[in-house]
């Protein structure tokens, strides 16, 4: 939700609106961390597979292979972490939004299989994955 919907509570919803403002605003931040976080280890694997690409065949640094695997597992579990705090206030959110009438905009797909969150974790587990593949090559 837009920040223009928590501009839209009436005043009828008394009390209750500071609570929303709070919430709105704690979703609205930890989205945004998630996705901070996942930029900059992404640009980190980009750094690394380039790096990895680029050795000539037969002279592969193990020590590329074994800073890939530690930063995806390190990935993973801030990941993990991070997608705890983002949704750790959505429930009690959604709740404050469906007493007032405002409905999230759903994604079709997403929302109804794997929240985008999700499939960031997804990512991280792939690459922390092919590293483990790299290391056992």
């Amino acid at each position: 939700m837009s920040n223009e919907s928590a501009d839209r509570i009436p005043e009828w919803f008394g009390g209750k609106k500071q609570k929303f403002d709070v919430l709105h605003d704690r979703v609205l931040q930890e989205q945004n961390l998630y996705w901070s976080r996942f930029v900059a280890f992404s640009a980190l694997h980009a750094g690394l597979f380039v790096a990895f690409a680029e050795q000539e065949a037969g002279t592969s640094i193990p020590a590329v292979p074994i800073a890939g695997a530690v930063l995806g597992v390190v990935w993973l579990l801030v990941q993990m972490a991070s997608l705890h705090y983002t949704n750790r206030s959505k429930p009690e959110y959604y709740k404050l939004c469906a007493e007032v009438g405002l409905k999230p905009r759903e994604h079709p797909v997403f929302r109804r299989i794997l929240s985008s969150t999700r499939v960031g974790l997804v990512v991280c587990v792939a690459a922390a994955g092919f590293w483990g593949y790299v290391l056992s090559a």
